[in-house]
């Protein structure tokens, strides 16, 4: 019994001691067999990497949003405002969207920081009320009221100065940016072009501002002061005269642009920049403005697309040439204050007949007695007491029919603004190339030309409906002809 117990231990203890080993390598087998399944979860769910586009699209997207939390916090504008005379009838006229927009860009020497662009609009946003309000439609006028939703800082991907939505929730403006570039787009009745101008100027003080580039207040306004009642009322008042006012120019109309429609809804806009100074010395020399030198060209450009297009019409070529009451009558306002003259042509004449024929009608026209006969017209005919009781949907009717009978393609053909040389803070030539004043697409009928002047460059931008180019190559080969030294410049926009 003793031997056999000697005998077996051992052997027990061994087959337990590879019992135990075996056990032990289960589990180990186990153990990496469950973690080279989970390292394979872990392989399978992580995400393919992002290709160039979508981390682009990615990044914009977490932009947007910083972009919209931060434009929340506007503050809200503390009361309604009338319209002012001349910016009623934009809203009237407009079903839907609407194309009175107009843009003033400004191109920078470094790309645009959006963040610090989107903080600069917060600042100035209380600061101007009648620009960054809403169009609400009352019972019997429109005013404007604070906007619903704030407005925020996009990228520009899309046509500049599409037609505009007029109602209770966006503002009269929209802010772009685009690699060097900020644009502002503004609903005609928010402002006229020189107080557009002071508008970009003291958004991009804040600005320059928000990147530690102090800048003083020439053509601009401190987002920390409130505005001035002189900027902010009606003054057009003023200017009209109630009783016996001077004769308003009766209608002419003009002859109308015809042309072939572009294809696929494109619209394409083309600008020719040149050195301001060449620009002024060849208007000297025919003892001319800019804008005279200027609105010839255009005359007999016209002239040669309406020979193409609709050489049977023989009424007169029209260019509307709006101007800035301001200096006129020494007011300081952020309201539309500009009325317009008009240089007239029949055809068939050299640059310096055209030039002298301008000449002639600017002297006749740019007068007090002229301007006050426009002014009054419009202002004593809304003003009638009648009018008061009128609902809005029937004024928007008759107002409708009166801008059939009188508006652009109507009296004239095409337009031509120039916002002149823009003032600003000289610290702003360190920093800005230059600006841009640009209008939407135009309704059939007529083009549109508008011009703005920083220091040495001047933009030339121009915006036809149609496909004939008839027009804008005589109007630059001309300038190039009198030794201007232009560079063109092509934007082709798909609406789609």
């Amino acid at each position: 019994m003793i031997d056999n117990k000697s005998t077996t231990e051992p052997m027990d203890v061994a087959s337990d001691q590879t019992l135990h080993n075996s056990t032990t390598l289960t589990r180990q087998a186990k153990a990496s067999l469950a973690k080279a399944k989970r390292a394979k979860n872990r392989k399978q769910k992580q995400p393919r990497p992002l290709t160039a586009e979508q981390q682009q699209a990615n990044e914009k997207r977490l932009l947007d949003k910083r972009l919209f939390a931060i434009a929340r916090e506007q503050k809200d504008i503390k009361t309604w405002y009338k319209l002012d005379n001349s910016a009623l009838m934009y809203p009237m006229v407009a079903r839907g969207p609407s194309n009175a927009v107009f843009s003033i860009s400004v191109q920078l020497k470094k790309p645009v920081d959006p963040i610090a662009l989107q903080y600069a609009l917060n600042n100035v946003y209380p600061r101007f009320p009648t620009i960054c309000g809403t169009i609400k439609m009352g019972l019997f006028w429109p005013f404007i009221d604070k906007p619903a939703a704030p407005i925020v800082v996009q990228q520009q991907n899309k046509q500049p100065c599409l037609p505009m939505k007029v109602d209770n929730k966006r503002s009269q403006i929209r802010v772009h940016y685009f690699a060097n570039k900020i644009s502002v787009e503004f609903f005609h009745s928010a402002t006229d072009g020189q107080g557009g101008v002071t508008f970009v100027n003291s958004l991009l003080r804040c600005y320059f501002a928000q990147l530690g580039i102090a800048c003083d207040k020439t053509n601009c306004y401190d987002h920390r002061d409130n505005p001035t009642l002189e900027e902010i009322r009606d003054n057009i008042p003023n200017v009209a005269v109630k009783h016996n006012p001077p004769p308003c120019p009766p209608p002419v109309r003009t002859r109308i642009l015809k042309g072939t429609p572009i294809k696929n809804k494109t619209h394409t806009v083309i600008r020719g920049v040149c050195s301001a100074t060449q620009l002024y010395n060849v208007a000297k020399s025919y003892g001319a403005t800019v804008t005279e030198l200027l609105g010839a060209i255009q005359l007999m450009g016209l002239e040669k697309l309406t020979n193409v297009t609709n050489k049977e019409d023989k009424r007169p070529i029209r260019i509307l040439v709006p101007v800035d009451l301001r200096k006129w009558y020494n007011v300081e306002t952020m309201r539309n204050f500009s009325n317009y003259i008009f240089f007239e042509s029949l055809g068939g004449l050299t640059l310096e007949q055209t030039i002298a024929q301008i000449k002639e009608q600017s002297k006749r026209q740019l007068t007090d007695e002229y301007f006050r006969g426009m002014v009054s017209f419009n202002y004593n005919s809304g003003s009638n007491p009648i009018l008061k009781f009128v609902p809005l949907w029937l004024k928007s009717k008759v107002v409708s029919m009166v801008v059939k009978g009188r508006g652009e393609g109507v009296v004239n053909c095409s337009t031509l603004s120039n916002l002149g040389r823009i003032s600003a803070p000289p610290q702003f030539a360190d920093h800005v190339v230059r600006y841009e004043f640009t209008f939407g697409k135009p309704p059939k009928k007529t083009n549109k030309f508008a011009v703005a002047t920083y220091n040495d460059v001047c933009v030339i931008t121009m915006n036809n409906a149609y496909a004939e180019r008839d027009c804008e190559k005589f109007y630059f080969r001309k300038l190039a002809e009198l030794g201007v030294d232009l560079t063109l410049e092509t934007e082709v926009w798909d609406e789609e």
